[in-house]
């Protein structure tokens, strides 16, 4: 639905979105990851970042990352579900 740039899917509707369904055992597990490391790096590029380490652990390619994604979209842009 609405991508990570802005970090939306931390809020409603996008957090309910079914295609986004299961992915708060995620974003739980990465919270602590996030908290450690602060400012340093955005929800956005910290979920981009494990999405591609998940990504190679499962036998896929490598992706090279690039960060400067932004977690500063309000929530009321969050786009509807679908």
């Amino acid at each position: 639905s609405g991508g990570c740039n802005g970090a939306t899917m931390r809020f409603k509707p996008e957090i309910d979105d079914p295609e986004n369904k299961g992915l708060q055992f995620a974003r739980e597990r990465l919270e602590k990851v996030k908290e450690k490391h602060g400012d340093k790096i955005t929800y956005a590029d910290l979920w981009i970042f494990a999405s591609y380490i998940a990504i190679e652990q499962m036998g896929g390619p490598y992706i090279r990352f690039k960060k400067g994604r932004s977690d500063n979209k309000p929530k009321s842009l969050c786009p509807a579900n679908g």
